[in-house]
């Protein structure tokens, strides 16, 4: 520009085109970091959506999952019950082999007081009792 600074408007036309040139320079600069920003912009969207169809199905499986827990939460308190309903029947049928044998023994021993009679009376009312409730 000192050089042809003599020239009239020559020096005026350099600086305007070097400032010019120096923009365009610029705006290129930007527009290619405007791109790279829009291409990591789409590239963190894509990896949003896709985080986001993973957390959605993984929800999904959880809610399986727990329907799938409660179902056999449900069996095993259903097998629970039925347990205990066999429990009441053994121990049922074992007092009523106890009851049983100790009859048979008394009888085996030919005590045929009245006292055993009555306790025979007693022990048949109370299991046809129990086996009516």
């Amino acid at each position: 520009m000192k050089k042809w600074f003599w020239v009239p408007g020559y020096g005026i036309y350099l600086a305007i085109d070097t400032l010019v040139n120096e923009l365009d320079n610029e705006i290129e600069s930007l527009s290619a970091q405007t791109e790279r920003e829009k291409r990591r912009r789409d590239d963190l969207a894509s990896q949003y959506n896709a985080i986001s169809r993973e957390v959605e199905e993984r929800n999904r499986k959880i809610e399986t999952i727990k329907g799938k827990m409660d179902g056999q939460i449900k069996e095993m308190e259903r097998q629970n019950a039925g347990m205990n309903d066999c429990k009441r029947q053994l121990l049922y049928w074992e007092d009523f082999y106890m009851q049983v044998s100790k009859l048979e023994t008394k009888l085996k021993a030919g005590l045929n007081s009245p006292d055993m009679l009555f306790e025979l009376v007693e022990i048949m009312e109370a299991f046809e009792n129990a086996a009516e409730g």
